[in-house]
Protein backbone atom coordinates (compact mmCIF):
# COMPACT_ATOMS: atom_id res chain seq x y z
CA UNK A 1 0.00 0.00 0.00
CA UNK A 2 1.36 3.29 -1.15
CA UNK A 3 1.45 6.09 2.09
CA UNK A 4 0.03 8.98 1.90
CA UNK A 5 3.10 10.91 2.20
CA UNK A 6 4.05 9.39 -1.70
CA UNK A 7 0.59 10.63 -2.97
CA UNK A 8 1.30 13.86 -1.49
CA UNK A 9 4.49 13.85 -3.75
CA UNK A 10 2.86 12.15 -7.05
CA UNK A 11 -0.03 14.85 -7.41
CA UNK A 12 2.63 17.71 -6.25
CA UNK A 13 4.88 17.00 -9.31
CA UNK A 14 1.17 16.46 -11.19
CA UNK A 15 -0.23 19.65 -10.18
CA UNK A 16 3.13 21.76 -10.67
CA UNK A 17 4.12 20.48 -14.00
CA UNK A 18 0.21 21.24 -15.06
CA UNK A 19 0.95 24.91 -13.40
CA UNK A 20 3.14 25.85 -15.94
CA UNK A 21 0.79 25.45 -18.65
CA UNK A 22 -2.11 27.33 -16.85
CA UNK A 23 0.46 29.80 -16.31
CA UNK A 24 0.26 30.63 -19.98
CA UNK A 25 -2.91 29.91 -20.69
CA UNK A 26 -4.52 32.12 -17.72
CA UNK A 27 -2.05 34.83 -19.12
CA UNK A 28 -3.93 35.56 -22.58
CA UNK A 29 -6.55 37.31 -20.45
CA UNK A 30 -4.94 38.66 -17.07
CA UNK A 31 -2.17 40.38 -16.97
CA UNK A 32 1.00 38.67 -15.27
CA UNK A 33 0.71 40.57 -11.73
CA UNK A 34 -2.93 40.33 -11.65
CA UNK A 35 -2.63 36.74 -12.03
CA UNK A 36 0.44 36.55 -9.36
CA UNK A 37 -1.90 37.70 -6.77
CA UNK A 38 -5.26 35.96 -7.59
CA UNK A 39 -3.35 32.61 -7.26
CA UNK A 40 -2.20 34.00 -3.67
CA UNK A 41 -4.84 34.91 -3.14
CA UNK A 42 -6.80 31.75 -3.86
CA UNK A 43 -3.89 29.77 -2.39
CA UNK A 44 -4.55 31.79 0.74
CA UNK A 45 -7.68 30.96 1.01
CA UNK A 46 -6.82 26.79 0.83
CA UNK A 47 -4.14 26.98 3.56
CA UNK A 48 -6.44 29.32 5.41
CA UNK A 49 -9.34 26.28 5.60
CA UNK A 50 -6.57 23.86 6.03
CA UNK A 51 -5.38 25.19 9.32
CA UNK A 52 -9.02 25.68 10.66
CA UNK A 53 -10.00 22.00 9.82
CA UNK A 54 -7.03 20.40 10.91
CA UNK A 55 -7.01 23.54 13.84
CA UNK A 56 -3.12 24.11 13.46
CA UNK A 57 -1.73 26.54 15.60
CA UNK A 58 -0.48 29.69 13.97
CA UNK A 59 2.36 30.38 16.83
CA UNK A 60 5.41 31.09 15.76
CA UNK A 61 8.20 31.46 18.81
CA UNK A 62 10.20 34.83 18.50
CA UNK A 63 13.38 33.52 17.48
CA UNK A 64 11.78 32.26 14.30
CA UNK A 65 10.17 35.29 13.16
CA UNK A 66 12.63 36.37 11.06
CA UNK A 67 13.78 32.72 9.36
CA UNK A 68 9.39 32.57 8.58
CA UNK A 69 9.26 36.42 7.07
CA UNK A 70 12.87 35.15 4.84
CA UNK A 71 11.42 31.98 3.88
CA UNK A 72 7.71 33.77 2.85
CA UNK A 73 9.84 36.57 0.75
CA UNK A 74 12.41 34.36 -0.85
CA UNK A 75 10.21 30.67 -0.27
CA UNK A 76 7.16 31.74 -1.99
CA UNK A 77 6.67 35.36 -3.38
CA UNK A 78 9.95 36.15 -5.15
CA UNK A 79 9.91 32.41 -6.37
CA UNK A 80 5.85 32.66 -7.59
CA UNK A 81 6.86 35.86 -9.43
CA UNK A 82 10.07 34.72 -10.98
CA UNK A 83 8.65 31.46 -11.89
CA UNK A 84 5.26 32.88 -13.68
CA UNK A 85 7.49 35.75 -15.35
CA UNK A 86 9.86 32.83 -16.69
CA UNK A 87 6.82 30.69 -18.13
CA UNK A 88 5.35 33.39 -19.71
CA UNK A 89 8.81 34.67 -21.47
CA UNK A 90 10.55 31.79 -22.26
CA UNK A 91 9.59 28.28 -22.98
CA UNK A 92 7.75 26.21 -20.34
CA UNK A 93 10.12 23.04 -20.80
CA UNK A 94 13.02 25.99 -20.68
CA UNK A 95 11.62 27.34 -16.95
CA UNK A 96 11.59 24.04 -15.63
CA UNK A 97 14.93 22.50 -16.87
CA UNK A 98 16.17 25.26 -14.92
CA UNK A 99 13.78 25.40 -12.19
CA UNK A 100 15.18 21.62 -12.04
CA UNK A 101 18.72 22.63 -11.51
CA UNK A 102 17.56 23.46 -7.52
CA UNK A 103 19.34 20.49 -6.36
CA UNK A 104 22.37 21.72 -7.15
CA UNK A 105 21.70 25.10 -6.07
CA UNK A 106 20.72 23.62 -2.96
CA UNK A 107 23.99 21.56 -2.03
CA UNK A 108 26.17 24.86 -2.85
CA UNK A 109 24.37 26.98 0.06
CA UNK A 110 23.78 24.09 2.26
CA UNK A 111 27.78 23.86 1.92
CA UNK A 112 28.60 27.21 2.41
CA UNK A 113 26.04 28.76 4.48
CA UNK A 114 25.19 25.80 6.63
CA UNK A 115 28.57 23.40 6.60
CA UNK A 116 26.45 20.41 5.42
CA UNK A 117 28.76 17.69 4.12
CA UNK A 118 28.91 17.12 0.73
CA UNK A 119 29.13 13.33 0.24
CA UNK A 120 30.15 10.93 -2.78
CA UNK A 121 26.58 9.38 -2.64
CA UNK A 122 25.20 13.17 -2.91
CA UNK A 123 27.46 14.03 -6.09
CA UNK A 124 26.61 10.70 -7.56
CA UNK A 125 22.87 11.86 -6.95
CA UNK A 126 23.62 15.55 -8.06
CA UNK A 127 25.09 14.00 -11.40
CA UNK A 128 22.06 11.81 -11.57
CA UNK A 129 19.18 14.61 -11.76
CA UNK A 130 20.90 16.04 -14.51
Amino acid sequence: MINKNLWSVVFSAIIFGISGILVRVINREVPVYTQILIRTFIALCFVYMLIRIKKASLHVQKEDIIPVLMSGIFGYTLMIIFFTLAIIHTSIANTYFLLYTEPIIVAFFGYFLLKEKISAKLVISLIASL
